[in-house]
């Protein structure tokens, strides 16, 4: 079966997104009146993972079907316990993940099962960091595109995981337990090398967990990586015997400018970007009213995409586009506090129509993204298959 644009499957794909947003909105808004943070069993949350978990693991796997590695990690799964395999694609798995897929492997040969556990994982990881920092009282039309992020992950399995895992690390930082960060962290790393990017925010927010950067330090930084990133491509390219990723890494977008493809692929953190910047004061008023938990929460999420920001050069020099998954869900809650600033400016009674037509701009950027990605990542149409 060939990949084909698929009406129904894009519907279904909304539906999903709406749920993410449904949920985080039902539950924020019961800690709001509840003044009390709420547990993982909620009902909502549940309901997100037995919906998402079921699309997931029931989709049909085929070549050209469920996304453009999927039948690659099913086969490497029903054969990784065999010493004599030695395929081009287990070589390229990172030993992290080729060991979790053998210790699951060793426990069963049913590909749903791995895949239960594997985004079972993921979905858990999403819940736990959006329950732990997302400020109650803020828009959240931007939660419909947490979806599409898990959806990359029908392909990108490895990357899903891998940020998982740092999502886990960082809440685990923010709670102050040191040992299981490291140990969120080790999986991290072990799961994808492109995680190595994202080492360096713990160092970055240590330096920066009680104030804020100002412009002309995040300027200067932003210099800093940009050549930097150019610095470790050059050496990599003047390195012989490289192979895999490293040799990627190397040659990657080396005489391509951002101006020509990367913009596209940043779009949505630039735009994020610019509306943070102009508004920039009108949001430190809007979190100056925040409850003291509402605030560190802000600033660690001011944090978090202070550093996606100066990592948009380093993805696009080092042709990273994995790179732009690592933060997404920060960025999905900083947009639901920029837009709550932005709207304040208008009247209470169009306040409702504003938040309609955001929700529909992110589902037709959501609709626009599956698009442009859907015959390379093989994600239409989705086939439902419980036998």
């Amino acid at each position: 079966m060939k990949p084909y644009w698929s009406a129904s499957s894009m519907v279904l794909y909304v539906v999903m997104g709406l749920v993410s947003m449904g949920a985080v909105s039902y539950v924020k808004k019961r800690e709001y009146k509840q003044n009390k943070i709420q547990k993982l069993g909620n009902k909502a949350y549940v309901a997100w993972i037995i919906i998402w978990g079921g699309i997931t693991i029931f989709r049909k796997v085929d070549y050209n079907l469920g996304g453009a590695d999927a039948i690659q990690y099913v086969s490497y799964f029903k054969d990784c316990l065999n010493s004599n395999l030695h395929t081009l694609y287990a070589a390229h798995l990172d030993v992290g993940f080729q060991l979790l897929t053998k210790c699951i492997r060793f426990f069963t040969a049913d590909y749903r099962v791995y895949f239960a556990l594997i985004y079972g994982v993921i979905i858990v990881a999403y819940i736990i960091f959006i329950n732990e920092f997302t400020p109650t009282n803020i828009n959240y039309e931007s939660m419909v595109l947490i979806f599409f992020v898990f959806l990359r992950g029908f392909t990108s399995i490895r990357t899903n995981l891998s940020v998982a895992f740092l999502l886990l690390a960082l809440v685990t930082l923010y709670r102050n337990k040191r040992m299981w960060t490291c140990v969120w962290l080790i999986l991290c790393l072990g799961m994808h090398i492109v995680s190595f990017l994202f080492v360096p925010f713990f160092a970055f927010y240590f330096l920066y967990k009680n104030k804020k950067l100002k412009i002309w330090q995040g300027g200067i930084l932003y210099v800093v990586v940009l050549v930097g990133a150019r610095i470790v491509q050059q050496v990599l390219g003047k390195m012989t015997g490289l192979r895999g990723a490293y040799a990627y890494y190397a040659t990657a977008n080396m005489n391509i400018s951002f101006f020509d493809n990367g913009w596209k692929i940043a779009f949505g953190q630039l735009l994020l970007l610019v509306l943070f910047l102009i508004f920039q004061s009108d949001i430190s008023k809007t979190v100056a009213n925040y409850t003291e938990l509402n605030r560190k929460r802000y600033q660690y999420i001011y944090l978090m995409c202070i550093y996606d920001f100066l990592m948009i050069p380093v993805n696009h020099i080092l042709g990273i586009w994995r790179g732009y998954e690592y933060f997404y869900l920060p960025r999905m809650i900083l947009w639901g506090i920029v837009l709550r600033t932005i709207f304040y400016h208008f009247k209470p009674g169009s306040r409702g129509t504003l938040r309609i037509i955001s929700l529909i701009l992110f589902i037709s950027w959501m609709i626009f993204r599956v698009y442009s990605t859907y015959e390379d990542s093989l994600l239409m149409p989705y086939v439902f298959e419980v036998f």
